[in-house]
């Protein structure tokens, strides 16, 4: 096998492989000159029985040969390199087999019915220039890209034969006990049947295409002798009457064939708009992407508002906490001082108490001193009053008269300067009695 970076043809660079075949493999190419995608197939003769590649090319140049045909690939450069034959052709899309796929493994009858119109044009282009395909199936009907992406293109024509001569128009003789040429599963019942495949052969694989597209089961016996088909619709059916009714040589009528289907597309209400199945499908799933993404992005953004509101609140939480917790704390505080000034309210009253309780007992106390200290004097008194007594009683020379006076006059001097003592003690002293002068002390 060649290698990538590798140039054929003088300005064909071999890229990646994007496919294969009975013939070998299939490698995306580029146009080193116009920068243009290619496609390029090569097989290796000594490595297959049937070499095709070169007798493909002669074929698509032949169809080729006066103008460029609509739908079928062109060659631009073939050859043999390195061993390999080498074929350079037109960069196509998928196939029609990866479309159905794609699509669920069912066509809408709108898409089956452009399709049919488009696949009967292309047989009848081949067929114009004197070649049968002999190989009609899914796989070998692609789509175009870019502005061709609405093109349905024919390829591999590895086992096309030519049916008529180009001078002469002579056709092909009828022949019987033939192999089977081509895919079992979409030959014609005459190719089953080993005759001569014609014209009318390439339209009755057409049909069973169109059949399987539209999700009509489709049987064969193990013999292969015969096939069951069950069709839904008329004019499915009628195109399969018409086909098995053409003779060996016979030219289909493409025109009404073509005609029939587009007639059917507007009873059933469709536009012909290239709007296909999978055309349809790859939108919806690029607005869903695109949907799918602008989601992932609210919901992140979303996920991260969340996250930023979140912090907020816990933010806000802490600092509740901690708002709290500080209130807690005055509280505790104030608590804690109103406690301390009730505690000192309570020692100071307790101390006032004491303080008075001490005053009170001091007072006690002054009044006890006082009057033990007037118990003393008033025994004092008496204990004069005794001797003053006596002295009268050793006294009796002089007049009782006037020793009583002097007496009495010296007990108030004394009297008085002891009350005098008394009032600047205690304030509620008692008062001096009234000097009885009548009144006198024995």
């Amino acid at each position: 096998m060649l290698d990538e970076d590798v140039i054929v043809g003088g300005k064909y660079l071999m890229g990646r492989k994007i496919g294969s075949g009975s013939f070998g493999s299939i490698l995306l190419g580029t146009d080193i000159e116009s920068a243009k995608f290619v496609a390029i197939k090569f097989e290796k003769p000594s490595l297959s029985q049937h070499p095709q590649l070169l007798y493909e090319a002669k074929i698509l140049k032949s169809i080729h040969q006066k103008e460029k045909v609509k739908g079928i690939p062109y060659v631009y450069y073939h050859g043999t390199e390195a061993d390999f034959n080498i074929l350079v052709m037109d960069m196509l899309g998928p196939s029609l087999a990866d479309l159905y796929t794609f699509c669920g493994n069912r066509f809408s009858l709108k898409t089956t019915l452009m399709l049919a119109d488009q696949m009967l044009g292309r047989i009848d282009s081949v067929h114009k220039k004197n070649f049968i395909h002999r190989d009609m199936k899914p796989e070998n009907f692609l789509m175009g890209i870019g502005r061709d992406s609405h093109t349905v293109y024919i390829i591999d024509f590895g086992l096309s034969k030519k049916f008529k001569d180009a001078k002469t128009h002579q056709h092909i003789p009828y022949r019987e006990n033939k192999n089977l040429t081509g895919t079992a599963r979409y030959a014609s019942v005459n190719a089953h049947l080993g005759i001569e495949q014609s014209r009318r052969d390439d339209l009755e694989s057409i049909g069973y295409i169109l059949t399987y597209f539209v999700n009509v089961m489709l049987w064969a016996t193990k013999q292969v002798l015969y096939l069951q088909l069950i069709i839904e619709l008329d004019e499915f059916s009628s195109y399969l009457n018409y086909c098995r009714s053409l003779r060996f040589e016979d030219r289909p009528d493409y025109s009404h064939l073509r005609k029939m289907f587009k007639e059917l597309l507007v009873r059933s209400g469709y536009e012909y708009d290239y709007a296909f199945d999978w055309v349809i499908l790859n939108d919806k799933l690029i607005n869903q992407n695109a949907l799918n993404m602008v989601d992932n992005g609210e919901e992140q953004e979303s996920k991260q508002s969340s996250m930023v509101q979140n912090d907020d609140k816990d933010k806000e939480e802490e600092k509740s906490v901690d708002s709290k917790d500080k209130d807690k704390s005055g509280l505790n505080d104030e608590d804690n001082k109103s406690g301390r000034d009730s505690d000192e309210e309570e020692e100071k009253d307790k101390m006032d108490d004491e303080n008075k309780n001490s005053d009170e007992d001091g007072e006690d106390k002054k009044k006890e001193g006082f009057e033990d200290e007037m118990a003393k004097t008033d025994a004092q008194e008496t204990s004069k009053k005794t001797s003053i007594m006596e002295k009268l009683a050793s006294q009796q020379q002089k007049p009782v008269k006037k020793f009583l006076m002097q007496g009495q006059e010296q007990i108030d001097r004394e009297g008085a300067g002891k009350d005098k003592d008394k009032n600047s003690k205690n304030k509620k002293g008692k008062k001096k009695p009234k000097k009885d002068e009548n009144c006198y002390i024995f």
